[in-house]
């Protein structure tokens, strides 16, 4: 098998007889490189015929100088080995079935390949059945049970294996020792042996199916939607010579096209409305936390809840790893919800539920829209306006730039400010072309001076600065941060 270690190691086979003579055998397998907590699992099926064949053929034997197997090529014993013989067994035959106990050839599977290759399980036992579906055909159960203590029920068909059903035998995790097939009416009995004890577990579970498409979606050659009387029996309780009212698709599983076509006049109702769920009507106060079940009919399929509004439904709900739906109870959260299955691109409801609105006021009618939203044939309604949303941004948007250039002006004038500051002896002289011109308060002009002649503002900045500045003798004590001054000098 590509992608897969050799699968090397037979733990279980099961011999099933066929009708015009012989048997087919079934065996389970699993690699000794296991990969994995696991590893895998293979179930491949053999035809007497191939396995005859290779008996009938050459032997190999190990030479010991070499340490090699090689192939056999002296005289054949007689009576051979394998064969049935009715004499006793001499010395020699029994020293040549000890030293040649391998066959030359290999036994290939039935198509070249296994019938089903199943990763992280283990089989430890196969049991075979066969039954006939509606339409005459003869189909081969297969019935595998794991080290875990599951049992796995796949059907084999043309195209491949189909599992239908994981059922899990064994509170605790258990490997099941024996599988036996029974046909008792009235639909058939597996018995299933292990450590504990021994289980009786039948063959079908019909009764699981509620509907004609969870019926024909199972794709169980034990199970028909009988569609007189609206449920899925075992078909070996239908009479043999009236199938007509039996609903079954092994080999596609298509409810689309069987369950509409088996529609009588006694079920009028079209479109599959029929196997929709009763609606459960709920009246929670208004706050309170609503959990709302989805139930798993299938493990193949995939879910999906339709809610108020469409699909996306509102912002009051939350999904859970289980689909379960759990909705806070507000006026606008009334309304239809529907747990959908989609499986095999059939789509099918399995769960409806109706919330009331707590003030007590009739719920919308958005039941058809949004089973027209999901079919693709409803109006969408008028497109939403965007308009305020959009003006309240732009507002925003320039407030938020007035404020901005308002803070840049601030702090540049306070950087105007400090810059004029005059800050004792460090302040600079102003050059000349920024002079001040003192104008007399009564409003006359001033005679202007003559060039090179200080003027009385600047005579008066010189004193101010003069008058704040110190000369003083001595030297600097740079470890002490002081200055050393003479006795002599004062200030």
């Amino acid at each position: 098998q590509p992608g897969h270690f050799p699968f090397n190691v037979i733990h279980h086979a099961f011999a099933l007889p066929r009708q015009g003579g012989g048997a087919d055998f079934y065996a389970v397998f699993t690699s000794q490189w296991q990969v994995g907590r696991a590893g895998s699992a293979a179930v491949c099926a053999y035809s007497q015929e191939a396995l005859e064949k290779v008996f009938e053929g050459k032997y190999k034997e190990l030479n010991k100088e070499s340490s090699r197997w090689t192939v056999y090529g002296g005289p054949d014993m007689s009576p051979r080995p394998g064969s049935c013989s009715m004499g006793p067994s001499s010395d020699k035959a029994l020293t040549f079935m000890k030293d040649h106990f391998l066959m030359d050839g290999k036994v290939s599977p039935t198509q070249g390949r296994p019938l089903l290759v199943k990763t992280d399980v283990t089989y430890t036992r196969i049991a075979v059945d066969e039954t006939q579906g509606v339409s005459g055909a003869t189909y081969r159960v297969m019935f595998l049970a794991t080290a875990e203590g599951f049992l796995h029920k796949a059907v084999e068909l043309p195209g491949g294996p189909h599992i239908v059903e994981s059922i899990q035998l064994l509170g605790t995790p258990e490997p099941v020792k024996n599988l036996l097939p029974a046909p008792l009416p009235p639909q058939g009995i597996l018995y299933v042996g292990y450590s504990g004890g021994i289980l009786q577990v039948p063959l079908a579970n019909c009764s699981l199916h509620r509907s004609c498409a969870e019926c024909v979606l199972a794709r169980d050659p034990y199970c028909a939607w009988h569609s007189l009387e609206g449920s899925c029996q075992p078909l070996r309780a239908a009479p043999t010579q009236d199938t007509s009212t039996w609903l079954q698709d092994i080999e596609t599983g298509s409810p689309a096209t069987v369950c509409h076509r088996g529609r009588s006049a006694a079920m009028p109702r079209a479109g599959g409305a029929q196997e929709d769920p009763a609606i459960e009507r709920l009246s929670p106060p208004l706050n309170a936390m609503v959990r709302l079940l989805c139930p798993r009919r299938s493990a193949l399929a995939t879910y999906s809840w339709q809610k108020p509004g469409g699909r996306g439904g509102r912002g009051d709900t939350t999904l859970l790893p289980d689909h379960t739906l759990v909705v806070i109870m507000q006026r606008g959260t009334a309304g239809t919800y529907k747990c959908q299955a989609t499986e095999n691109g059939y789509t099918w409801t399995v769960a409806h539920y109706q919330l009331q609105d707590p003030s007590g006021a009739a719920p919308q009618p958005d039941g058809l829209a949004e089973e027209g939203l999901a079919w693709g044939s409803s109006d969408p309604g008028p497109p939403r306006s965007y308009w305020p949303q959009f003006v309240t941004v732009t507002v925003l948007l320039a407030v938020t730039l007035a404020a901005a250039a308002c803070l840049a002006l601030l702090a540049y004038h306070d950087q105007l400010k400090a810059r004029s500051k005059v800050r004792g002896c460090s302040t600079p002289h102003s050059p000349p072309s920024q002079r001040r011109e003192k104008v007399p308060l009564n409003g006359g002009t001033a005679e202007p001076s003559a060039p090179g002649v200080p003027t009385e503002e600047e005579e008066e900045e010189d004193e101010g600065s003069r008058a704040c500045c110190l000369q003083l003798d001595g030297d600097i004590d740079a470890d002490n941060n002081r200055l050393r001054i003479p006795a002599g000098d004062t200030v």
